[in-house]
């Protein structure tokens, strides 16, 4: 099993590129698309993760953070 350099995370099953890395290409595609479509400013847009996913994640997780708004069974 492969480790991360911080210990957070381990390899179930080996896929091409990095996970973390992923997972914020998504974020970032969608950022684009929404400033892009002229439904928020990239200024505003980074405003909104600065002060919302960015600090609920870095707590907490992102499946962590939905349950935690009642999705999946949460509370």
């Amino acid at each position: 099993m492969a480790h991360s350099i911080t210990g957070l995370s381990r390899c179930i099953k080996e896929i091409p590129g990095a996970v973390g890395n992923k997972l914020a290409f998504v974020l970032l595609r969608e950022a684009y698309y929404f400033v892009g479509e002229g439904a928020v400013s990239a200024e505003d847009l980074d405003s909104l993760v600065s002060a919302s996913l960015g600090p609920r994640w870095a707590g907490s997780g992102a499946f962590e953070s939905f349950q935690a708004g009642g999705g999946e069974g949460g509370n």
